[in-house]
């Protein structure tokens, strides 16, 4: 309530989950903004750093302040102060930067653990049996008591001592401390026999039972030992990260910005063309939906042949132009058809009907991709189903092809490099299934003539900063310009050396069938 207009269209515009359906009062959004699947998809959106923050906050308890969250972390005061004004921003964090606090479904999401460290030493000590327990006090010159949970407190307490840690860390051996230094860096547990069995200072003969008398490692169950996480924070020097929380740098490429811009026009070019063969194709001989919907193996195949090219290219021909709207099942769902938008889209002048395709697929969830063949898998989904859409798709595409569009102009990345920055922005989503997702998207990217040699084209990164108009502009300079002849052999062969005027190209689609297809293409 205590937020001006400003702050709530920042906390909307970031998290716009909270706006469907529209609430209709300050208190309905504070509720929907502190529901777990709320906060779960805010903090998937968090880079590193800005989780780093909120792991802080988790392990600093409640209530935090901003100097401890920046003890906690290899970051300077700004940049730490920053990134908590922005977690207040998202509605994850309140309070005053002496007294700050987590929203409490941010904690169930993160969970007690944080940075790969283990429990903390009071969840662990708790858990011991009361031998074990009463064993492990005795040894580190604990009081007993005959309360299990005020015994637990005092040994805790005792193993968080950081005299205490620094004396018996220098106790434990080169081995031992190689141990600790391992688990440190996580994950913090191992697999131990007979972890619960009784073991003192006094009989501790391997490293893992100097460990296990000192407290340094806690058995949470036979087979099982777990370092504390306040044990693992002072392995790693009292900071969360020692390694830092930097943006990684992968290495670039440099190209001469002409030539990717003119590679990235022929293959607009090419995939203007495409659609629009495959289209005619479709409306002279229409294929049939499938009965679980999609396109059949056998008129892929034909629509291949149509592009002179393979399933994989025919896979992406028809997958842009049916995000783009120009192909569509018929009223009845039983054949495949172009549209009456494949007519507007026709009229148009080539690079508007370009950003029309790629506009769609940036923004739609379809991965193309996913329908090719592949020999590490059996049967792919079928083009045009249903099971290729991946509701995920859209924002991380936007993302890896957002990035590489700010990269100097000329400026290329692998894919890997691409991969490693992704996995900072977005830490909470990585793993093979999106890894397999971005290095799709890229292929298709050059496909589609957005990327040329692993860089964006100058029309793409107009088109990435949102700017239709300028990416059309960009773009119709390197387009060829339409033609309106076409050159007669003496044997009926009819040559057009460039695109023709789609008034033209209809009118010879009419007297010639294609021969050949290319820089130019050859009718007879």
């Amino acid at each position: 309530r205590g937020r001006d207009d400003d702050d709530l269209v920042a906390l909307l515009r970031a998290r716009p989950d909270l706006t469907s359906p529209v609430p209709s009062d300050i208190g309905q959004l504070a509720t929907r903004a502190t529901t777990r699947a709320s906060v779960a998809r805010a903090l998937d959106r968090l880079d590193r750093a800005a989780l780093a923050v909120v792991e802080a906050l988790v392990q600093a308890g409640e209530p935090a302040t901003l100097d401890g969250v920046h003890a906690l972390l290899p970051l300077d005061a700004p940049t730490a102060a920053g990134l908590v004004s922005r977690l207040r921003v998202l509605a994850l964090v309140w309070g005053p930067d002496d007294e700050l606090r987590l929203v409490r479904s941010a904690r169930d999401v993160v969970g007690a653990q944080v940075a790969g460290l283990g429990p903390s030493a009071r969840a662990l000590t708790s858990a011991l049996p009361q031998q074990r327990l009463g064993t492990l006090a005795a040894d580190l010159g604990v009081p007993p008591s005959r309360e299990h949970a005020a015994m637990a407190a005092r040994v805790a307490d005792r193993l968080v001592q950081p005299g205490y840690l620094e004396e018996a860390t220098a106790q434990v051996g080169p081995d031992g401390l190689e141990l600790l230094t391992r688990l440190a860096q996580g994950p913090a547990s191992g697999r131990v026999e007979n972890a619960l069995r009784p073991v003192t200072l006094a009989k501790a003969r391997t490293p893992v039972d100097r460990l296990l008398a000192r407290g340094l490692l806690l058995p949470t169950d036979t087979a099982t030992v777990v370092l504390p996480s306040e044990v693992g924070l002072y392995l790693r020097g009292g900071v969360l990260y020692p390694e830092g929380l930097d943006r990684p740098q992968p290495p670039t490429t440099g190209h001469d910005v002409g030539i990717v811009d003119r590679l990235g026009a022929g293959t607009a070019a090419e995939l203007i063309r495409s659609v629009q063969l495959v289209a005619e194709a479709w409306a002279d001989d229409p294929p049939s939906v499938l009965r679980a919907g999609g396109l059949g193996v056998r008129d892929l195949r034909r629509t291949a042949t149509v592009l002179d090219g393979d399933v994989a290219a025919a896979v992406r021909v028809v997958e842009v132009a049916f995000a783009a709207g120009l192909l569509a099942a018929d009223s009845t769902g039983s054949e495949w058809l172009p549209t009456t938008a494949f007519d507007t889209w026709l009229r148009s002048d080539a690079a508007s009907r370009w950003v029309a395709l790629v506009s769609a697929w940036i923004g739609g969830s379809r991965v193309p991709s996913l329908a090719v063949p592949r020999p590490d898998r059996e049967k792919p989904p079928a083009p045009l189903s249903d099971e290729i859409d991946r509701p995920g798709a859209p924002e991380l595409r936007s993302l890896a092809l957002g990035f590489l569009g700010s990269l100097p102009a000329g400026t290329s990345m692998s894919t890997d490099g691409v991969i490693e920055v992704l996995a900072w922005h977005r830490p909470r989503r990585s793993g093979p299934a999106r890894d397999a997702l971005v290095r799709w998207s890229l292929d298709e990217a050059h496909a589609y003539g957005l990327l040329a040699r692993g860089a964006a084209t100058s029309a793409a990164r107009l088109l990435f900063a949102g700017d239709k108009e300028g990416a059309e502009q960009t773009l119709a300079v390197l387009m060829p310009p339409p033609l309106d002849h076409v050159l007669i052999q003496a044997d009926l062969t009819a040559v057009a050396p460039g695109p023709l005027d789609p008034a033209l190209a209809r009118e010879m689609a009419l007297v010639a069938a294609v021969e050949s297809t290319g820089g130019a293409t050859v009718y007879r």
